[in-house]
C-alpha cells in the first residue's frame, strides 16, 4: 500500500521531469524550463514536510513565467498544508499565539510610560514566557540556494541530510496530510487566479483554480471513508482530464489559465502514477510481440457493415473511405447503409466507420485469393 514518504515523492516528481513521457500530450502542454525548476523547488518543500513538518512561506525568487509562478503558489501551499498537519500530528506545531510575533518586554513598557506614553500591555500572550508559555519558534530553511521562505518547526526527532541538503529519513505522512496540502493548495491557487475574469464572464470549461478545489474535496471525501493513498490520487487525478476544450487560447490571459490548469493536472496524474501499485511485467503474446508491437503481414481484407444515418452523412463516410480502400460499394434501403469495402488497412477503415455511427452485422475476413 502505497503512503506519503520521501520515495513516493521522489518517483512523483520524477515522473514529471521525465521529459521523453509528456503527461498530457493531447493538450499541447509540457513543462518549460522555468517550470522544470519550480517542480524541482516543490519536490524539496514536500520532502521537508514530510520529514521535519518544515512550513514554507511565500518564494523569495518568483518564478519569471506567469503558469510557473501560479505553479509554484500551488506548491509552496501544498507543502505548507502537509508541513503544517505533520507538525500538528508530531505535537510541534507552533503556538498560533506566539508564533512570528516579536515578544514585548517589560523593559518596553517601562521606556514607554517614561515617554510619557500610556504602559504597553502584551497582546495574545506574548511576552509571557514566565508563565511557561512557549517562546516564538523561528523559521527553519530549506537549503542553501533554494527560493524558498519557511515557517514552521522542525521535526520532534533529528533529520539526517544527504550532501545535497534533501532528508535521508524517508518519514511517512498520512493521506489526511496530502489532502490537507490539496485543500490549500486550491485555496491559494483561487486567491492568485480568481479576479482574472469578471463575475458575468461565462466560462465554457473549469478554471485551474476549480480543478484544484474539486481535486481537494474529491480527496477529502475519500480520506473521510478510509480510502487508501492510491485511491485517493486516482480520484484527484481524474478531476484533471474534465471539460477540456479543442484547441489552445490565443488571449495571454486565458493561455496562462489554460497552461496552469494543465500543469495542476499533470501534478496530480503524475501523483497517481507513482502512489499505484506496479503493474507485472509484460509478457509477450504467442508470436513474440509485445504492447504496440505486430509481428504479422498485411492483407488484403474484405469488410462489411450496416450502419443508419441520412444520405449526406453517408456520401462524407464514402469519400473519406476512398483514400483507404482499392474498392466502397454501398447499398443502401429505408436509411440503412450496407458497407463492402476492399482495403489492406483494415484497422483505420474500421475506426473511420465507428466515428460515422453505430455498427451492425460488422465482419471482416481476408479477401479471397489474397
Amino acid at each position: 500500500m502505497a503512503v506519503l514518504d520521501a520515495p513516493l515523492v521522489r518517483r512523483w516528481f520524477g515522473v514529471l521531469s521525465d521529459r521523453t513521457v509528456p503527461l498530457m500530450p493531447h493538450w499541447g502542454i509540457t513543462p518549460s524550463a522555468a517550470e522544470h525548476e519550480v517542480l524541482a523547488e516543490g519536490r524539496e518543500l514536500v520532502l521537508r514536510a514530510i520529514a521535519d513538518s518544515t512550513i514554507p512561506g511565500p518564494p523569495h525568487r518568483p518564478a519569471p513565467e506567469p503558469a510557473a509562478r501560479q505553479l509554484q503558489t500551488y506548491l509552496h501551499a501544498l507543502a505548507a498544508g502537509v508541513g503544517g498537519t505533520q507538525a500538528t500530528l508530531r505535537g510541534s506545531a507552533p503556538d498560533p499565539l506566539t508564533a512570528d510575533r516579536p515578544a514585548v518586554h517589560w523593559s518596553d513598557r517601562t521606556r514607554s510610560e517614561d515617554a510619557g506614553g500610556a504602559p504597553r500591555r502584551p497582546r495574545n500572550g506574548a511576552g509571557r514566557e514566565s508563565h511557561g508559555r512557549r517562546p516564538a519558534v523561528r523559521p527553519s530553511t530549506v537549503g542553501s540556494g533554494t527560493a524558498s521562505d519557511t515557517r514552521g518547526t522542525p521535526a520532534a526527532r533529528p533529520v539526517e541530510h544527504d550532501a545535497a541538503g534533501a532528508p535521508e529519513d524517508d518519514g511517512s505522512a498520512p493521506s489526511m496530510a496530502l489532502v490537507a496540502g490539496l485543500i490549500a493548495g486550491a485555496a491559494a491557487l483561487q486567491d492568485s487566479l480568481g479576479g482574472w475574469s469578471p463575475p458575468e464572464t461565462p466560462k465554457a470549461e473549469p478554471t485551474a483554480a476549480e480543478v484544484a478545489r474539486l481535486a481537494g474535496v474529491t480527496a477529502a471525501e475519500l480520506a473521510v471513508d478510509g480510502a487508501d493513498l492510491a485511491a485517493i490520487a486516482a480520484q484527484a487525478a481524474g478531476t484533471a482530464v474534465l471539460g477540456w476544450t479543442v484547441g489552445v487560447p490565443g488571449d495571454a490571459r486565458a493561455l496562462t489559465e489554460y497552461r496552469t490548469r494543465g500543469l495542476i493536472g499533470m501534478l496530480l496524474i503524475a501523483l497517481q502514477q507513482a502512489s499505484r501499485a506496479p503493474e507485472p511485467p509484460a509478457e509477450p503474446a504467442s508470436c513474440g510481440a509485445g504492447p504496440g508491437e505486430h509481428r504479422g503481414s498485411a492483407f488484403d481484407a474484405e469488410i462489411g457493415f450496416e450502419i443508419r444515418c441520412e444520405d449526406p452523412e453517408r456520401d462524407t463516410l464514402i469519400a473519406e473511405l476512398q483514400p483507404l480502400a482499392q474498392e466502397v460499394r454501398v447499398w443502401s434501403s429505408n436509411g440503412v447503409h450496407a458497407f463492402h469495402v476492399h482495403t489492406r488497412r483494415p484497422g483505420e477503415v474500421i475506426s473511420l466507420a465507428y466515428a460515422s455511427g453505430m455498427l451492425f452485422d460488422l465482419e471482416i475476413t481476408a479477401l479471397p485469393g489474397s
